[in-house]
C-alpha cells in the first residue's frame, strides 16, 4: 500500500489543490478516490506522484 500526492484544480479557478491519499495499491485507484470525493465533472487532474518519507 503507497500513499500519493494528487494535484488538482477545480474546474473555472485558477488554482490548484493538493491532496495526500492514504494506502491505495495504485496511482489509477488514488486519482479515482479524489474524482468520486470532489466530483469528477467538477475537477481537473494535474498529477499524482508516490508520497516518499
Amino acid at each position: 500500500m503507497k500513499d500519493y500526492i494528487v494535484v488538482f484544480m477545480f474546474k473555472g479557478l485558477y488554482f490548484y489543490e493538493r491532496t495526500r491519499v492514504y494506502g491505495v495499491n495504485d496511482r489509477r485507484q488514488a486519482i479515482q478516490i479524489v474524482k468520486d470525493h470532489y466530483g469528477s465533472g467538477n475537477i481537473k487532474i494535474l498529477s499524482a506522484k508516490i508520497w516518499k518519507e
